[in-house]
């Protein structure tokens, strides 16, 4: 059509919503691999609705160690990434001292279930100063 325009979309964040805590406090360096982790949700659109993709990234190599798709955005949609990285991982390796920083409010880090299951995992989850 002649003259019309694209529609655009706001993305900046709006300050008063709640964001969840970032526990590396934007520091993404690692002094070994395995050992800082982060994870990156985020959402395709499709022909007929929306695809959401969470990759886990090693902080100290920069490559995705894990990812996993869903159509639905829930606190799944990164714990099934998160736990196919640490089956991948080296057994020996010392677990990651965080595995997720995202600035995505709902990320589901913060979960009863997500906190379980990096205890069971062994996995500390730093706090920010």
């Amino acid at each position: 059509m002649a003259g019309a325009r694209a529609k655009t979309e706001n993305n900046d964040p709006n300050p008063a919503d709640l964001r969840a805590a970032d526990p590396l406090d934007r520091d993404f360096t690692a002094p070994a691999p395995n050992r800082k982790w982060i994870t990156d949700p985020t959402c395709v659109r499709t022909y007929q609705s929306f695809t959401y993709v969470a990759f886990i990234v090693d902080c100290f190599s920069e490559k995705i160690v894990s990812w996993h798709a869903s159509i639905k955005w829930d606190v799944e949609l990164v714990d099934v990434a998160r736990r196919m990285a640490l089956w991948r991982r080296p057994h020996e390796a010392t677990p990651p001292d965080a595995t997720s920083s995202s600035t995505t409010p709902t990320s589901g880090r913060n979960t009863p279930a997500c906190a379980s299951h990096l205890r069971i995992e062994g996995i500390r989850l730093q706090s920010a100063a």
